[in-house]
Formats: structure tokens, C-alpha cells, sequence
């Protein structure tokens, strides 16, 4: 099983075993997402490298903390939503 086959739960799980790292989850998602998006069109902004940051930072703060619930797990953002920072088609807020 890939790690972007995983259900939510089995990905918490697994990362507070320390049997996946964020990193290694958000990387299988984004491969995914690079082999099927093109197919399926859900998406219309996605911020990879903030994505993979966030990722090494889960990473770093799992290795000396107790993890959190949804601690390194990705997720996305309907685009409903303003989010600072992020390009959103031709505005960028």
C-alpha cells in the first residue's frame, strides 16, 4: 500500500508510530496528485514546496514532541477560502 492510499486514521497512525514521516506522505501525495490531476481536475491551486515545508516541520517537532492529533497529515483547502500568501487564479491575497 502507498502511503496516499491511506485513510486519515491510518496516516496518524502510522506517523505517531513513527512508521511514516510527514514528509514521506505529503511526497506520495504529491506524486499522486501529479499523475492523476491532469485526468481528474480537482484542483485549481496547489502549493507544493509550502506543502513539503510544513511537512519537515511536522517532521522536526514529531521527532522531540508528543504527536498531535492530524500532526503531519496534509490537507486541502476549499477555495471558498481566502489564504494569505497564496496565488488564487488572478488575485493573490
Amino acid at each position: 500500500m502507498q502511503p496516499y492510499e491511506l485513510t486519515v486514521s491510518e496516516a496518524v497512525s502510522e506517523i505517531a508510530a513513527h512508521q511514516l514521516s510527514p514528509v514521506e506522505l505529503a511526497t506520495s501525495l504529491l506524486e499522486r496528485y501529479a499523475e492523476v490531476e491532469s485526468q481528474v481536475q480537482a484542483w485549481h491551486t496547489l502549493d507544493a514546496e509550502r506543502a513539503l515545508q510544513a511537512a519537515r516541520v511536522a517532521e522536526r517537532q514529531l521527532s522531540t514532541l508528543e504527536p498531535r492529533l492530524l500532526e503531519g497529515v496534509p490537507f486541502g483547502v476549499k477555495d471558498i477560502f481566502f489564504t494569505k500568501g497564496l496565488q488564487i487564479g488572478r488575485a493573490h491575497v
